[in-house]
């Protein structure tokens, strides 16, 4: 069949392209690996044929609330990890992680993009029982995302669910600033010390530099002489070893360049169009609620990605991409229901209808009464 239609084709294949002739360069002519670059450039193409595989097979509503339900499911199946490992101590440093190999840090990151998703469900959500399970899951989460200690899932959070206020409902900037100011009442001491470092991050304002924070800033500072060596396409997919850039703004102006940045930036903010374009036309609650959901979810995780590579790593990635398939399966659907509205109740303009004919239907003669042969 033939790929659906989608905006954000365009970035993605130029992006890869600008990817390939970065690695191939660096490989012939650097001291590039060629395996680990194969490697890690096949994983990015991994990310992109998940986008291309949901939003080509997901056709109907039924399909998109499916894919979104598992994806639901597996969250809480890894928040559920999270609170046994919280229980039996088995959390490193007190700090709620993934499976062996992943930071705490990246773990905050999905559960803080599945937070927005589920929140975006509730604020526009009508049922009381769905209401209910969704305050139920969202509470969940949000525990296990302050046993991660994570300082930038905490930032990412508050700036999610500030766009969440601006673009729903005011209410929850109140909420937003209630739990700041009351967080040392609230919160466990641990979170509650983490959370007051944060401002820390910030020049100028008096509190001392957390000590991670510290060591980022002085990497990203001796990074910026390989940068200035390849400033135009970069050094290669995998010219760094995985988990030494903690920002992903860095690690993409490291792989592909200025160039590179400029189209990463061109696809992130057409993924962030897609949200915002359904937000805006959808009348359904679910839909507009998923939209606004992955918008806000989406800006957290960006911000998150300054001192992470959260559009890199495996467990955020995956997930971002299948919503954004559901996202284009949404756009799509929502334009189908568009064209059939403007080409009549029945349809019966034929060619501009955008759903193939169905199977015909069989109508049951009724034999009228009429006058008698004789």
């Amino acid at each position: 069949e033939k790929f659906v239609e989608t905006h954000l084709k365009a970035p993605i294949l130029i992006y890869l392209l600008l990817g390939a002739i970065s690695t191939l360069h660096n490989v012939g002519f650097s001291s590039l690996s060629g395996k680990t670059a194969f490697f890690i450039y096949f994983k990015y193409i991994e990310y992109f044929l998940l986008l291309v595989l949901v939003c080509n097979l997901v056709k109907t509503e039924r399909q998109i609330v499916a894919i979104l339900s598992v994806d639901t499911l597996s969250c809480l199946i890894t928040a559920f990890i999270g609170m046994h490992q919280r229980a039996s101590g088995m959390d490193f440093g007190s700090r709620v992680s993934g499976p062996d190999g992943e930071t705490a840090n990246i773990y905050g990151g999905y559960l803080l993009f599945h937070m927005m998703l589920g929140f975006g469900l509730l604020v526009t959500c009508k049922r009381p029982t769905l209401k209910l399970g969704l305050i139920v899951y969202l509470l969940l989460l949000f525990y296990i995302t302050l046993r991660t200690l994570s300082r930038g899932s905490y930032v990412g959070l508050s700036a999610a669910m500030i766009l969440m206020g601006f673009l729903v409902d005011r209410r929850l900037l109140l909420w937003v600033v209630f739990f700041l100011i009351a967080s040392p009442l609230l919160f466990p001491e641990d979170v509650a010390n983490r959370l007051s470092t944060v401002i820390g991050v910030l020049p100028g304002t008096g509190f001392e530099e957390p000590t991670s924070w510290g060591a980022k800033t002085e990497a990203w500072g001796a990074l910026r002489f390989d940068i200035m060596r390849n400033p135009l396409l970069g050094m290669g997919a995998g010219a760094y070893p995985m988990g030494w850039v903690d920002s992903e703004y860095f690690k993409v102006l490291l792989e592909v360049g200025l160039v590179g940045l400029g189209v990463w930036f061109w696809w992130i903010g057409k993924m962030l169009l897609l949200g915002w374009r359904n937000y805006q036309i959808s009348r359904v609650w679910w839909h507009r609620g998923l939209s606004v959901g992955f918008l806000c979810g989406m800006v957290g995780l960006l911000v998150h990605a300054i001192a992470a590579t959260s559009l890199t790593a495996i467990r955020t990635m995956e997930s971002l991409m299948v919503a954004t398939g559901l996202m284009v399966a949404l756009t799509n659907l929502l334009q189908r229901k568009s064209a059939l509205r403007m080409s009549g109740p029945n349809g019966a303009d034929g060619d501009l209808s955008p759903f193939p004919p169905g199977p015909p239907r069989l109508i049951r003669m009724r034999r009228t009464p009429g006058p008698s042969p004789g």
